[in-house]
């Protein structure tokens, strides 16, 4: 699925005594990042967040909600955050916007079935020309070979606009570094509007995930999507924008909406990492005594299943998972909102 790989190690469960030595690096890196916040952008649309309370089963909001009205989109969250407090969060955004930002992912077949179309009638026309002049077949076939490197080099570009990327002549897959970099911004206020919570809380900042991790698995639920949506094909991804107004994301989806929300503080480091069928995410921490972390690059990443359905914490995985990351098909790629 993934294209770029580097060598790690893994371990599982090492008592974060043993590892002090090795992590003073690390420790050295993360200290200091909880007002580390990068350069405000415009808010996309507006998030409010509050407790809800409920004396009976019944009143306990679901999940996700959504509805939309006189041209704006309203949807509805609510989760069990750190400290087993009950929260809200409610965003609005103008319909056409999010239709906007929708369109800005995937592709159809007819726009690349347009520019193979450019493609063949340049070559047509390039052939007319040389039966009409008695061009030398040389200079047609340099001809032919500038038209074709032509043609494949705004379909890849097409394709990289749109969020994906060639694994190899046949094979995209959705660009998750590039897609995360690009919708960090995006995020920026659901990330604020969850720091004003942790503040309230007297939280660190640093404890910022524990407040979107529950959010991201719990209040969105796990879903495989469909590779084609309304005419879109999308290879079965989600940009976190649609992740949030739809309600719902596979694993790699839901990993780069928790991912672009953290990034929005600079210090704050992490991996995405690739198994076969499924995908997660590290974050650079010192792991407590029982953890699920992995080492890559001589630093050491806290393991995170952003997918859900329930509430993991940090550095609990998944049986599933641990069977997969040692299968030893595991493929890294770092994150960044740079």
């Amino acid at each position: 699925m993934l294209s770029q790989r580097k060598t790690f190690a893994v371990r599982i469960g090492v008592s974060s005594g043993l590892l002090l030595a090795a992590l003073l690096g690390c420790l050295a890196l993360v200290s200091g990042w909880e007002d580390q916040l990068t350069t405000p952008a415009p808010a996309a649309g507006s998030w409010h967040l509050r407790d809800y309370a409920s004396s009976s089963a019944a009143e306990v909001p679901p999940p996700f909600t959504r509805k939309e009205h006189d041209g704006i989109v309203t949807a509805s969250y609510a989760f069990i955050a750190a400290g087993n407090r009950p929260l809200r969060l409610n965003l609005s955004l103008p319909a056409a916007d999010y239709a906007t930002y929708r369109n800005r992912f995937g592709y159809r077949q007819d726009e690349l079935d347009a520019l193979y179309r450019q493609q063949t009638e340049r070559l047509d026309q390039a052939y007319r020309n040389a039966l009409a002049t008695g061009q030398p077949q040389d200079e047609l076939d340099a001809i032919y070979a500038r038209i074709k490197a032509d043609y494949h080099q705004r379909t890849d570009q097409l394709i990289r606009e749109r969020g994906f990327r060639f694994v190899d002549n046949h094979t995209l897959t959705a660009d998750i570094p590039r897609i995360v970099r690009d919708n960090t911004a995006v995020v920026r206020p659901l990330a604020l509007t969850l720091l004003e919570s942790a503040r309230d809380q007297q939280l660190g900042t640093q404890d910022i995930v524990a407040l979107a991790l529950p959010f991201t698995q719990t209040a969105l639920a796990y879903e495989a999507l469909p590779v084609e949506r309304n005419g879109r094909l999308t290879a079965g991804f989600s940009p976190p924008l649609e992740v949030l107004l739809e309600g719902r994301g596979d694993c790699d989806s839901k990993t780069a909406l928790l991912a672009a929300m953290l990034l929005n503080w600079d210090r704050i480091k992490l991996i995405g990492v690739g198994v076969p069928g499924h995908y997660l995410l590290g974050v650079l921490r010192v792991p407590a005594r029982g953890d699920a972390f992995f080492e890559y690059d001589g630093l050491t990443y806290v393991l995170m299943e952003p997918a859900g359905p329930t509430w993991l914490p940090p550095g609990m995985v998944a049986d599933s998972t641990l069977q997969r990351i040692g299968s030893g098909k595991v493929i890294v790629e770092p994150l960044s909102a740079r």
